[in-house]
């Protein structure tokens, strides 16, 4: 390399996306604290009803799978993208269907795993909670950043003939 060409860099200040200053100074909270004041600032946007039920029905989902498989995590900024994907996971193969339904028959008892497009709903809950939480500074780092939805097979349905 000659002298004339130099190094662009030299005396520039570096950004470095993983702060350890700022890990240290973000507040431990729980999983239901965080949910709590995502849910709070929704409820402060005026979302829709409808919105603000899916919320907290996929929060509870969630919380009891943690209670069941991850008990040792007790703050939401000890969720990593690894737990994330064993969540989607668990709903895509393992979820009961129909799970607490009090009309559920004895089929359904067997089949596991919600649909795509059921699980997709979820992704996007989770995806715009931990998106909140992490633009607002409560987490460090987010979890569903690089988490993509499933694909859905599409359904066409064929034009009428004239037969």
């Amino acid at each position: 390399m000659d002298s004339s060409t130099s190094d662009k860099r030299v005396g520039k200040k570096r950004i470095d996306k993983r702060n350890t200053a700022l890990n240290e100074t973000v507040q431990k909270y729980t999983l239901q604290q965080a949910f709590q004041t995502f849910y709070q600032a929704k409820c402060a946007e005026r979302l829709r009803q409808l919105t603000l039920r899916d919320y907290r029905k996929h929060f509870q989902y969630l919380f009891e799978w943690f209670l069941e498989q991850h008990s040792e995590i007790t703050c939401v900024s000890d969720i990593t993208p690894e737990v994330i994907r064993e969540y989607i996971y668990f709903l895509s193969y393992e979820k009961p269907l129909y799970e607490g339904h009090p009309y559920r028959s004895d089929d359904g008892k067997a089949r596991r795993g919600l649909a795509p497009g059921a699980v997709n709903v979820r992704i996007n809950t989770l995806k715009a909670m931990f998106r909140w939480l992490h633009q607002k500074g409560l987490i460090s780092i987010n979890p569903t950043q690089n988490l993509s939805r499933q694909r859905v097979e599409e359904y066409r349905i064929g034009a009428f003939t004239d037969e």
